[in-house]
């Protein structure tokens, strides 16, 4: 099940000091992979790291912790990791310590912890596995791509091996003796069902297709078309270098059309649909554009001033109001 998050005042970020630090990681296993913000009080840009840290939590959904460390408090934990500057970002899996040295965007947050999960819990498919794939669960990813991807480490921490085996495939003619037709692709195998999944490649399309696949009902994972769809919204829309335009309508008015056309080749996403609308305080008709760096919306009634907004938000004029200062989560 997926839930949309759009202001999160209620957070799943924990706090850390060197004590939870010590009996989080000291003496016994810890596979985690951890994301800590490094801050001293009053550093500049600190809130613009924390709601990175929000929307990549909803981006991983589970599959990454998150956690915040006061260095003025925690000096000596702070030296540990050797943290110089404040605010910044830093990943932790256990074995080892690695900064983030690039600008806070929550989609590149989350890739790069997903990328330092260990991708021990995914296989190569050989030969062996033609004779028993569907005798023994399956789930495989036919790709033509040399490392394993994060989400598919990630996934396949989703059940144990007895459940569901994860493995890889990169190999033209296994993939034929197993009946899958491209790359790249995900194909779920049992005893008596073959299920593709059909959502995009993102970790929270792909736990849900897993889960679905072993409780043996439908996948909800979202497919959208010419334009996306409010499901889509966390894996589109909480990227910094974009702007996201929502249509509260289910019908797509031909002039939407154009205004899309127009702006192809600019940082916007077009979304149109009602249901799961993920912007508070909206009504049917409005247009909201979103861009997750601010935070802020700005909520057009007339789409024939949609040209103009979009053109200010272009060149930097656009006045964005702060999202509710309300949590509320809608469920998909």
């Amino acid at each position: 099940m997926f839930f949309l998050l759009c202001c999160a005042c209620f957070s799943r970020i924990e706090v850390i000091t060197k004590d939870r630090f010590n009996a989080e990681f000291s003496g016994k296993k810890n596979n985690d992979v951890w994301c800590f913000l490094f801050y001293t009080p009053f550093c500049k840009k600190y809130k613009e790291n924390y709601v990175a840290l929000e929307q990549a939590d909803v981006l991983t959904d589970g599959a990454v912790k998150y956690a915040t460390i006061n260095c003025q408090g925690e000096s000596l934990l702070c030296s540990n990791f050797k943290v110089t500057e404040y605010p910044s970002l830093g990943f932790w899996n256990r074995t080892k310590f690695s900064d983030f040295q690039e600008p806070p965007n929550p989609s590149r947050i989350a890739k790069v912890a997903l990328s330092h999960i260990r991708t021990n819990g995914v296989k190569e498919v050989d030969d062996f596995w033609i004779d028993d794939y569907r005798e023994k669960p399956s789930a495989i990813m036919f790709t033509k791509k040399k490392t394993i991807p994060g989400f598919w480490a990630a996934a396949s921490r989703l059940a144990p091996p007895s459940k569901l085996r994860f493995g890889i495939c990169r190999d033209e003619d296994l993939k034929s003796e197993l009946g899958v037709t491209k790359f790249p692709s995900i194909v779920f195998f049992n005893k008596t069902h073959t299920v593709y999944h059909e959502g995009d490649f993102s970790y929270r399309y792909i736990k849900e297709s897993v889960l679905s696949f072993l409780k043996g009902k439908e996948s909800k994972s979202p497919v959208s078309s010419d334009y996306h769809i409010n499901a889509e919204f966390p894996e589109v829309c909480y990227d910094y270098s974009i702007s996201c335009v929502l249509s509260y309508d289910n019908f797509v008015d031909p002039k939407l059309d154009l205004i899309k056309a127009n702006f192809k080749n600019n940082p916007f996403r077009f979304f149109v649909g009602i249901e799961q609308f993920p912007i508070e305080g909206a009504e049917r008709g409005d247009y909201v554009i979103f861009n997750a760096k601010k935070p802020g919306i700005i909520i057009v009634k007339d789409i024939a001033k949609l040209t103009t907004t979009l053109d200010r938000v272009l060149d930097g004029g656009a006045k964005f109001s702060p999202l509710p200062k309300f949590s509320y989560y809608k469920e998909l």
